[in-house]
Formats: C-alpha cells, structure tokens, sequence
C-alpha cells in the first residue's frame, strides 16, 4: 500500500483554482525514482492542448501550473515533460462516493516530469478516488506516493489502497491556517473568538444540556 498526500489549500470546490504547484513541486524536488510517484489533478488547459498537439511518446517544454495566482499558489513549474496518455477527460466515479457518477476533466494528458507521472486536466474538479489515475494507465498501488488536490471527500475512495495519510497545507486560499492571510477587520475582545483569536475561551456544556435545549426548541 502506498502513502497519499492530500493538498487542501487549494481545492477547487473551496473556490480555489486548482493550479497550485507547491506540493507536486515538492515531489519533483525530492528526486523520487521513477515510477514511484504519481499526481491527480493540476489544473492546466494550455499544457493539455499543447501534450494533445505534440503526441504521445513527444518530449515538450511546459510552464505547468501556476498561471491564475503565482505570489500565492506558486510559480509554474518550469521543466522537461515526457507525453506518455492522452485522453477525452471523462470517466465514471468508482468509488463510494458518487458510485457511477461521470466526470468531465476536458482535455487531460499523463505526463512524466522528472520521474513523477502527472495528470494535466482543462477543467477543475478535484479528485475523489483512483478514477482520474486509472483513466491515464496509472494503478495507484504501484506507487510509493500519490499527492491528489483534496481535503477531504477522497478519503473514502482512496483510503482503502493507502498505508497512510497525509494532509499538506501550504499557502492557498482555502487554508485552514487563517494567519496567510491578512486580516481586513479589528475585533473588539468582548467579540474575540477562535481561530481569530488564538487565547479565545469558551464554556463547554454537556451532551445533555445540549440536548435539552434542542428539546425546548
């Protein structure tokens, strides 16, 4: 079984663009031996034309990713990348979540960045189990890590082939760590409250006086 690194700071069904490069940059980065690494999705239309117009088997040059909010999100990972699927972006969901549901990812593309295969999507739609993987050739039990653009409702789908989870909160729009952002209002302390006030305190009631003020309702 192999290890899944969620990227949660820039899910696209947060509001977020689905672009970000931080953690697949990460993976490049780390020199990983081929085949051992995997990636679903990036969102880059311009890079899933040009893999289309270039073929399968071509070696291209690509700005990846990167393109909607570089000072945030990250820069476009600039690099040699091998074609090695394309594809019309649809399949069906085959996990719990959304069982048989059909997905439309537009012009998608595999490509193979320094040993890390990636997948090239035109339209944003994070991932939800090993379906993306599988329509490129990818069988996510072969890979030691498998990074993927989601929080949370992959877990179902993927969770089953992983020997462990890990969530990666780099810098983004949907970040659960609110000081990345720049805070545009000045709370007076009678109002203060957590997570915008680290020291905030609060009262905790019991499971039953909740559940008797649910019943005066």
């Amino acid at each position: 079984m192999s290890r899944r690194s969620s990227q949660s700071d820039t899910v696209c069904v947060r509001g977020c663009q689905g672009d970000s490069t931080h953690l697949l940059r990460a993976m490049i980065a780390a020199e990983l031996p081929a085949g051992s690494a995997c990636f679903s999705t990036i969102y880059d239309p311009e890079v899933a034309t040009q893999a289309h117009a270039a073929g399968v088997g071509a070696t291209m040059e690509v700005q990846l990713g990167g393109k909607l909010d570089p000072d945030m999100h990250g820069e476009p990972i600039v690099g040699t990348a091998t074609v090695r699927t394309l594809t019309d972006g649809e399949f069906k969901l085959v996990g719990p979540m959304n069982t048989n549901g059909m997905v439309r990812l537009g012009l998608t593309c595999r490509l193979e960045i320094s040993g890390v295969d990636v997948v090239v999507a035109s339209e944003r739609v994070q991932t939800l189990d090993v379906g993306s993987f599988a329509l490129h050739g990818i069988d996510v039990s072969a890979y030691k890590l498998v990074g993927l653009k989601s929080s949370t409702h992959f877990r179902a789908g993927m969770g089953p082939h992983a020997s462990q989870i890990i969530t990666a909160d780099e810098p983004g729009l949907a970040s659960g760590r609110l000081e990345v952002f720049e805070s545009m209002r000045q709370y007076a302390p009678q109002v203060a409250h957590w997570p915008v006030a680290a020291d905030a305190e609060y009262e905790v009631e019991s499971v039953e006086s909740v559940a008797e003020d649910l019943a005066r309702l």
